[in-house]
């Protein structure tokens, strides 16, 4: 059996992969969160503050899955530091000095947040952070921190930028403007990417983003899939997408046409 740490154990993400990693064979789940659910056993601790009553679970640990956040575009900058940061920063101290075999680290695609309000395309990990919050500012920090342990440690890292995973979010036309269509993830894609991360070997430390399949996004997968053999099985067109697209081919026929009367 692996034996595997999920933080923020009390989060809708944490309940998709629980029950996905259950239904596996192999894997043993451990939760840690702030607030206790009477659907779920688990751990409850503040990762803001470094205590063996929590650091000790992961000792021997396969993997840790680092979920916990502080959320929201008003969350006060003392929740942020607390929890986005200061949390993050004793769970990859915890995971090295509990030999902890790899740190899968929840980032967020609002990492990016500049580039797509620009425009910009491909959006690849190799982009420098834009974010566009502190709540995102955090989530970068988050990435430096594990790169620092990759680097300094030897620990296995694995950073995703995860896009727009949300209990309504049933489809991806269902979620609302076209840069949250752009970078939707369905439960399944998560949950298999997650796993996909667990188990992909070998890994020194890696950023990647986590979408579904999306036509004319400008969110680029590709090396979450030949990295981790990530294969999304869920996507589509997103709405806004198509009517884009049709205006763009229309506009371009338009000026093909006057080039040609030019040139007659």
């Amino acid at each position: 059996m692996k034996n595997i740490v999920i933080t923020g154990g009390g989060g809708y993400l944490a309940g998709l992969l629980l029950d996905h990693l259950h239904a596996c064979d192999g894997y043993d789940v451990t939760l840690i969160g702030r607030t206790p659910r009477d659907d779920r056993s688990m751990l409850c601790a503040d990762i803001g503050v470094y205590d063996p009553a929590w650091t000790d679970a992961l000792a021997g640990a396969h993997a840790v899955i680092h979920l916990a956040a502080s959320r929201g575009g008003d969350a006060p900058w003392a929740d942020l530091q607390h929890t986005n940061v200061e949390g993050t920063l004793n769970v990859f101290e915890a995971a090295v000095r509990n030999g902890v075999r790899r740190v899968i680290f929840a980032s967020s695609s609002r990492v990016l947040d500049g580039y797509m309000r620009r425009g910009h395309a491909p959006l690849t990990p190799e982009l420098p952070p834009e974010p566009s919050s502190f709540y995102a500012a955090t989530k970068a920090m988050g990435e430096s921190i594990g790169r620092h342990y990759a680097a300094r440690h030897g620990l296995s890292v694995v950073c995703l930028r995860i896009g727009t995973c949300h209990r309504e979010d049933i489809s991806v036309n269902a979620c609302g403007p076209l840069i949250r269509q752009q970078k939707w993830l369905s439960a399944r894609d998560f949950c298999h990417g997650m796993e996909r991360a667990i188990e992909a070997e070998p890994v020194g430390f890696a950023l990647l983003h986590l979408t579904s399949r999306i036509e004319d996004s400008p969110w680029s997968i590709e090396a979450t899939c030949d990295l981790l053999g990530y294969a999304p099985r869920d996507g589509g067109r997103p709405a806004a997408s198509a009517l884009s697209t049709r205006l763009r081919r229309g506009l371009e026929r338009w000026i093909a046409r006057r080039g040609r009367r030019g040139n007659g």
